[in-house]
């Protein structure tokens, strides 16, 4: 797995930041709020290279770095394939379920720098 982060900005790609840290685990959701300006990122499972449950919670990319903002135990709670997406009228990135498992509930997040 790589730890880099490219953007894609009118059909050409760019390094932003090669070898960062970044958020553990896989299948995880993920939304940019163009208000603030950051790239949230929920949920997951633990890839097969790590053992950590930090995977599972909210980490959120300025620009510069990867930073986790919420303990894995809080809400929305863990979960796998969530749907995140965020939503101009409100200007908040939506949460939506999760794997069959997961209940089909739905969280909203302010996204703040």
């Amino acid at each position: 797995m790589l730890d880099d982060v490219w953007l894609l900005r009118e059909g050409e790609w760019r390094l932003l930041s090669r070898n960062t840290v970044s958020p553990p685990g896989e299948l995880g959701g993920w939304a940019y709020d163009p208000v603030s300006r950051l790239v949230a990122r929920y949920g997951g499972i633990p890839s097969s290279r790590e053992r950590s449950k930090d995977a599972m919670g909210l980490w959120v990319w300025d620009g510069e770095r990867w930073h986790e903002k919420l303990s894995p135990g809080g809400p929305p709670g863990r979960r796998t394939m969530p749907e995140l997406c965020f939503v101009r009228a409100t200007s908040e990135v939506i949460l939506y379920g999760g794997d069959p498992r997961t209940p089909a509930d739905t969280w909203s997040l302010t996204m703040k720098r």
